[in-house]
């Protein structure tokens, strides 16, 4: 072998010598960085429940605090509604406040039973000539005396003034039978009855005639004195009503029922 040969097998070797360990530091290079891939890999297989969970509870949190929202808004328009409301109902009590709560209804006539006379209004104001049932006898003609028709219809009046009902003979132009009270009352057939026992009716400031007309039956048919009827009314107001009376309270009880 010459000289040359032997130099050009030595480079070769040389040259194998050195792609060897370039080839092999390639391989522990990659090796160490598909490692690293791996690792991370696995941190993040670990990582993703904790994310998803974490996730989760943030869209449960953010629904609760949607739906707080919607209620905290529709309490806010119930409270709105609430203070229009209670606006206009004190609003309306303070323009009643100069004229009274109620307004006076009209005379109503109500039948009561054959055989009894005309009713007149009792009270203070009253004569007590006047007082009772009045019969519609004819005063006698010649000595002949007209007695008052059995069938006839006489009409009950009611009176802001009348404090008690005195039912009058038949016979009579103002003499009294007896006097009426709430344990019993004669009806048409000349029997008895007894009231049940009812309860005063309350006022909210709604329906002011419908509760006067009401008032009037309950101090009738308990026969309750007239200077008590201011009373007995306004320990029955709520809502409305017993705020004008809070405002008008002085005026209400210095004055009367009409006034009321």
């Amino acid at each position: 072998m010459d000289l040359n040969t032997k130099l050009i097998l030595d480079e070769l070797k040389s040259v194998q010598t050195n792609l060897t360990n370039r080839i092999d530091a390639v391989e522990h290079s990659i090796g160490a960085r598909v490692g690293s891939l791996e690792d991370a890999a696995k941190v993040l297989d670990a990582w993703k429940p904790m994310m998803d969970a974490s996730v989760a509870e943030l869209r449960a949190e953010i629904g609760a605090f949607r739906k707080t929202e919607e209620r905290v808004e529709l309490l806010r328009e119930e409270m709105t509604a609430l203070r229009k409301s209670v606006s206009r109902s004190i609003l309306g009590a303070t323009q009643a406040a100069s004229t009274g709560v109620l307004q006076r209804p009209k005379e109503s006539p109500a039948w009561i039973p054959a055989g009894w006379t005309h009713f007149l209004p009792l009270g203070p104001h009253e004569e007590s000539s006047h007082r009772g049932f009045e019969s519609y006898a004819q005063s006698p003609v010649k000595g002949t005396f007209i007695p008052p028709d059995p069938d006839s219809k006489p009409k009950l009046y009611r009176s802001y003034s009348s404090s008690a009902l005195v039912a009058g003979t038949q016979g009579g132009s103002g003499g009294v039978h007896g006097s009426l009270d709430h344990r019993g009352h004669e009806d048409g057939d000349g029997g008895n009855f007894h009231l049940p026992k009812i309860n005063f009716p309350p006022f909210d400031g709604s329906n002011p005639k419908l509760w006067l007309r009401r008032c009037l039956d309950y101090f009738e048919m308990y026969l309750v004195p007239c200077r008590r009827w201011v009373k007995v009314a306004i320990m029955h107001l709520s809502g409305a009503a017993a705020c004008w009376l809070q405002s008008m309270e002085e005026q209400v009880r210095s004055g009367g029922w009409e006034q009321f």
